[in-house]
Parts: structure tokens; sequence; C-alpha cells
């Protein structure tokens, strides 16, 4: 099987929640099969303009309009996802990429679906849904000048993407109902594929790399440390400011609180009972050190990376509903609590329970990769049965 991938960001290394997703499913296809992917740079980005990672053949290319657009966003005038229309008219440049007939082309990018017409007849097209769009840009749609035009312009881009697909993949069911009811999703297209990690990275670590890593940070043993990690999106930055703006000061008088702000997610002063330590190249230290976690988010889409990680690592999560979304079957083992309850949720966290371990192991990345595969793998024996196959695959 050969699997040409479309992705509108630098592949590897994988720097935030959709790249990680991205990343770990084409590597967990490229044990099944042929992949091969597409990068598309920002101008100011260093990378090899071919090279093989992890079975992946990483293919990039620099495209100079995402980045004039990027700067045009930010002056409020005209946002990034307007390059659909430049990849739609530019598009030829990519020609090389689409000489397989018999082939998968995955689109994990919304704006790339621009070149759906260049899918030759026969090839399967496959939008990889990471979030709904029309959520995921509501922070930028706030801030432009004609921002009804271009809500109109946004909606008609995620209707192209979801409707010109044979098949679309989702990342929960709640996603899932949006593309349906809101841009005519065919629900027998639908194929849904969590988000998930990485069982053998992510697990309680040693005794002796916790209480390290706790005095690197100036963390005494009898301190309770509550984390959160993210990469620096508008949610994440959101769910910090709360943290370090209401749940820390709130906690104040409870002097063996901590709050560990994991990412590059803190502009300015903190308060004394938060730590932070900006971008780094490994999480797990920092979970390591952790007696808690937390997911304070309240915007954004598709669901949190973080989530499954945290209980992985042996940490007990409080989070709010929204920022469980997704994940809804394994309630159980989360604290739920909306922001105005999160310095009470804090004292009366829930502990994990037992055999989590095989629960968690459903979501591993290759267990997801695996299940793509299997539906690419009925279309190719059977295009015409390959819907009904869809639905029994789990």
């Amino acid at each position: 099987m050969k699997i040409r991938g479309l992705y509108d960001n630098n592949l590897h290394p994988p720097r935030f929640g959709g790249a990680e997703r991205i990343f770990r499913i084409y590597r967990g296809l490229a044990r099944r099969a042929e992949v091969r992917v597409l990068s598309l740079l920002r101008t100011r980005e260093r990378a090899p303009r071919s090279e093989t990672v992890d079975g992946i053949q990483v293919e990039r290319r620099k495209p100079l309009y995402p980045t004039a657009l990027a700067y045009t966003e930010r002056l409020r005038l005209v946002p990034l996802f307007a390059a659909f229309h430049l990849h739609r008219r530019l598009g030829g440049r990519f020609a090389g990429h689409f000489r397989e007939e018999r082939a998968v082309y995955q689109f994990d990018s919304f704006l790339l679906t621009a070149l759906y017409d260049r899918v030759p007849a026969g090839a399967l097209k496959v939008y990889h849904a990471v979030n709904v769009e029309t959520e995921w840009y509501q922070p930028v749609l706030r801030r432009l000048f004609a921002r009804r035009h271009w809500e109109g312009v946004l909606r008609r881009i995620e209707q192209h993407a979801v409707r010109g697909a044979d098949l679309v993949a989702h990342v929960s069911a709640r996603d899932g109902e949006r593309l349906v009811s809101e841009f005519g999703a065919r629900r027998e297209r639908l194929f849904l594929v969590p988000n998930g990690l990485e069982p053998d990275r992510f697990r309680p670590r040693d005794p002796g790399e916790r209480a390290a890593v706790r005095a690197r940070l100036g963390l005494r043993p009898d301190h309770r440390v509550a984390v959160f990690v993210g990469s620096p999106m508008v949610h994440n930055l959101e769910a910090a400011r709360f943290i370090l703006e209401r749940l820390a000061p709130a906690c104040a008088s409870r002097t063996h609180v901590r709050f560990l702000l994991v990412g590059d997610l803190v502009r300015g002063p903190l308060p004394p009972n938060a730590r932070a330590t900006g971008a780094v190249p490994d999480v797990l230290p920092y979970l390591a050190a952790a007696d808690v976690a937390l997911n304070p988010v309240v915007s954004g889409s598709g669901t949190s990376l973080k989530l499954p990680e945290y209980l992985a690592a042996g940490l007990p999560v409080v989070t709010t509903a929204f920022g469980m979304r997704g994940f809804e079957d394994l309630a159980d083992c989360l604290t739920l609590a909306e922001l105005p309850e999160m310095e009470r949720a804090l004292a009366q966290v829930k502990p994990l329970p037992e055999g989590l371990a095989p629960r968690l192991a459903a979501y591993a990345w290759d267990a997801q990769a695996d299940k793509l595969f299997r539906a690419y793998q009925a279309w190719f024996e059977d295009p015409g049965e390959a819907p009904a196959r869809w639905a029994c695959i789990a």
C-alpha cells in the first residue's frame, strides 16, 4: 500500500498536539505501508529538504505565501486560512506528489484540500480532521476587521474539505456530530481515530528521578505539586493565565501547594507558589515531579492529548468537562471541576483506579494507526463495500 500525506507544518520534530498526532500516526502507518509526506515549512524554518524519519519519507517545501499571510493575520486583515485559495491556484508546483493512481492521499490540513482535484481517479481521498476548524479559528476570527466575511470563507473551506473526501478521520464523537450537522459530512464516511499516547514512554517514574527534578526546581519533599503542560496555543495560554491569576492566588494560604507550568506558556512575573519551565525538550521529568495534573481548558477544538498522557504517567487529574471531551470513557478516572471549583477539587482529588494500564493501551498511537490502516485496506479490497466495513472497525 502507498500512502501520500500532505501537511502544512513541519512534520518532524512535532512541536504541538496536532503535529504530535499526525507524526505518530504516520509513524505507525509506515510500519505497514510505504509512506511519503509533503510537509510545508515557513520561510524561516530550517530542515532538510528530504529525509526519512522512522520509516516516513518526508519531502519539505517552502511556499512563500503562508508566511506572508501569517503577517497579514497579525495585522487583522487577511487570515492564514486564505492560503487555501493560493494552494488551489499555485498547487501545480506540488504535482509530483500526485503521481500514484492506486494510493491513499491523506490530507492533514483542511487548507491543502484545495488540491483535491489533483488526486488521480481511483485513489482514496482522506481528510484527517484533527479539529473542527471553525471552532479552532474562533480566537483569530474575533480579531479580524471583516469578521463576518472571513467566517463565511472559513465555513465554505471546511465544507469543501469534509464533503470532498471519501473518508473523514476525526478525533471524537463530538467533532463527528458537528462535521455532519454543520458541514454536511456523510455519516457512513466518518471514521473515529481518537487522540492517543505512547504507553511505553508515559509511565510512572522512579522515586530517584522525582526527587532530583523537584530539587532542581526548588520544591521540597512536602510540597504538593500540581502540573499543567501545554504548547503556546490560545486555549493553553488561557488555562495558564487562569492558574497564575486565579488558582494560585486562591491557594496561597495552603503553603504546601505549588503549581508547575511546563511549556512556553508564561510571560511576566509568577506568584510565589508557582514555577514555570519555559519550552522544554521533554515533559516527562516534570510529570515525574508532580503529584496531580491540571487540565483547566475551556476552549479549543479536537481533544486534549495531555489527558491520557497525565494518566499514563500515574498522575490523578483535575479537569474541566470541556477538557475531558473525547475521553468520556475515562471519566471514572478523573476529578471533574469547572474553573470556579478547581481550588476545592484540588483538595479532593480522586485517586487513580486499579487496572488503568490496559484501558490506556487502547489509546496507543500504534493502535490508532492500525485502525486507520485497516480502513485503508478495506477500501483497497472493495471500494464499494468499504463504508460498511469501516463501521465495524474498532
